[in-house]
């Protein structure tokens, strides 16, 4: 089998290749940027400062968006601010959300890290080195993830805005609540001293006032997304899916989620204890 060698091609001196022609790949497959499960939410999105942001993500669970800033070539000042900037106008603008700014260019320089360590790494971004590459008659995109510095829900709860159950069944319907409050009860049956933390985006647990989430669910429209902190391996996946559910993906976090519907949580319900269990067990360490 002969094997074609690939050619790296400058996507800011190239005539064929340029920032439109990145954007419309990674518009017609979001998963070039390893960020999950993701969809185009807006292209070249309006910004209240007068400028556009290059492309907005959201997960396919709704919680979390991304805003999406391209630059060919080397990392500069300017456009590592601009997309703080732009991260920090969606941030304020929908605050139910969580939020991550994304920089995707084609070198990411050591500049890039001496200004994001003038933040004391408290913003929740991501870097991202993609490369256009030649390969026979073909042109690809191969994209390397070089920091990743998103924050954990915990890390800043002081942050997050408390709500309660009428939040939630506005937000989704009485009849999901009702599944939400079944599965906190096997949560409780797990974990009696387990209480119930509403937050406008999630569920989650804490103890005495203190925050525990080991796991994490959100309600949605139809079903509810449970966020399960479970070490990720081959085995851990296998045991998830030998039990009757699938994974939806494993998150930052690291979180296990999957999604459970009405018959899940009738059916399955020792199946959903042994996954608390041992997300229960892995917070301390047992």
């Amino acid at each position: 089998m002969k094997l074609e060698k690939s050619h790296r091609i400058s996507m800011k001196t190239s005539k064929d290749v340029n920032e439109k022609w990145l954007q419309d790949q990674i518009a017609k497959d979001p998963s070039i940027l390893n960020l999950g499960e993701i969809y185009l939410k807006d292209l070249e999105r309006r910004q209240s400062s007068g400028g556009r942001l290059d492309m907005l993500f959201e997960d396919i669970e709704g919680t979390t968006r991304y805003t999406v800033e391209l630059q060919l070539g080397a990392t500069d000042e300017t456009h590592i601010i601009r997309t703080i900037e732009y991260w920090d106008i969606e941030r304020k603008r929908y605050p139910n959300y969580e939020h991550v700014a994304v920089l995707v260019a084609e070198d990411i320089t050591s500049r890039f890290f001496n200004v994001i360590n003038l933040f004391n790494s408290q913003i929740p971004i991501i870097a991202i080195q993609i490369s256009a590459l030649q390969v026979g008659d073909l042109k690809t995109l191969h994209a390397t993830t070089v920091l990743d510095l998103v924050q954990r829900p915990e890390d800043e709860e002081t942050k997050i805005i408390s709500a309660d159950l009428d939040y939630w069944q506005k937000r989704t319907s009485p009849e999901i609540m009702k599944m939400a409050d079944k599965l906190f009860k096997l949560i409780n049956d797990v974990d009696p001293g387990a209480e119930l933390s509403y937050k406008m985006n999630y569920c989650g647990i804490s103890r005495n006032g203190k925050v525990e989430n080991y796991v994490v669910y959100i309600p949605r429209k139809n079903h509810i997304g449970f966020h399960l902190r479970i070490p990720r391996s081959s085995e851990n996946d296998s045991i998830i899916e030998n039990l009757g559910f699938s994974i939806l993906r494993y998150d930052r976090w690291g979180f296990y989620v999957i999604v459970v519907n009405k018959e899940d949580i009738e059916n399955k319900q020792s199946a959903l204890k042994q996954l608390i269990g041992m997300a229960k067990r892995n917070l301390h360490g047992e």
